[in-house]
């Protein structure tokens, strides 16, 4: 039994096309609020895709807990089962 060989490709620090890799630095937010007013501004984006932006930056609000979870229903089963 012959076991395959491999062969490591040095591509670290290379792109696929032969040039330098770019070091990309990640970042929560891609454009802020200055740069969003002046692609405003400039035209690049419209008013809704501004307001998306800063939609999807927002928290949502917590949901009111109801004060109690029995329904009717559950209510006439366990009534049945006592």
């Amino acid at each position: 039994m012959s076991k395959k060989k491999t062969r490591k490709k040095e591509t670290e620090g290379t792109n696929i096309y032969g040039g330098e890799e770019e070091e990309e630095t990640e970042s929560g937010d891609i454009y802020d609020e200055k740069q969003r007013e002046e692609m405003l501004e400039e035209g690049e984006i419209t008013e809704a895709e501004d307001a998306f932006m800063q939609g999807r930056k927002m928290k949502p609000e917590k949901r009111k807990r109801r004060t109690h979870k029995d329904t009717v229903s559950v209510e006439l089963a366990a009534d049945e089962y006592k």
